[in-house]
């Protein structure tokens, strides 16, 4: 009889213990922002330009090295940082330098921030610069755009198409 009433004991502890997970799982409602509002993350991962360019080896000092560790271009690692610029209705909300990754300074420049906004039609212009020397930004992205409350959307870099885009 001990064994039964210590068999039910713990099936009602389980039970009471899911309940708590259940109830706790649904309730409160997490919101991440306003009702009235929707989100804007900007998330770029882009190497910089290299800081020097790739330069041929010469034919004779090929020569002297073994076949398998021969290479034709001799390309430094290091990278510039690279600078990332968001304008929402012509108002910079974000600009910030990243410096590159890696040891050798050769990974890539990384940006990731959020930024709520209002529900409705904004204007958003992206610049990204990948060179200290260069005149104006390598990559541009404008356009208006019109965002649902609740509604989450991301600015990123397809290196593929070598563009910004907004999902």
């Amino acid at each position: 009889m001990k064994r039964l009433l210590d068999i039910l004991g713990q099936g009602f502890a389980y039970f009471l213990f899911a309940l708590g997970i259940g109830y706790f799982a649904s309730q409160p409602t997490y919101h991440p922002f306003g009702e009235d509002q929707a989100l804007v993350k900007l998330a770029i991962s882009h190497p910089g330009q290299r800081i020097h360019p790739c330069t041929e080896r010469a034919i004779d000092h090929q020569r002297n090295i073994p076949k398998t560790a021969r290479k034709l271009m001799d390309c430094p690692r290091e990278r510039h940082p690279v600078t990332v610029q968001l304008k929402i209705n012509g108002k910079t909300v974000f600009e910030a330098v990243s410096e590159p990754s890696g040891l050798s300074n050769d990974g890539r420049s990384l940006f990731y921030e959020r930024f709520p906004v209002p529900a409705g039609s904004h204007e958003v212009l992206v610049q990204l610069y990948e060179a200290e020397t260069a005149t104006g930004a390598q990559y541009k992205f404008a356009q208006k755009i019109e965002l649902k409350p609740g509604e989450i959307a991301v600015v990123g870099f397809d290196p593929t198409t070598k563009s910004i885009y907004f999902k």
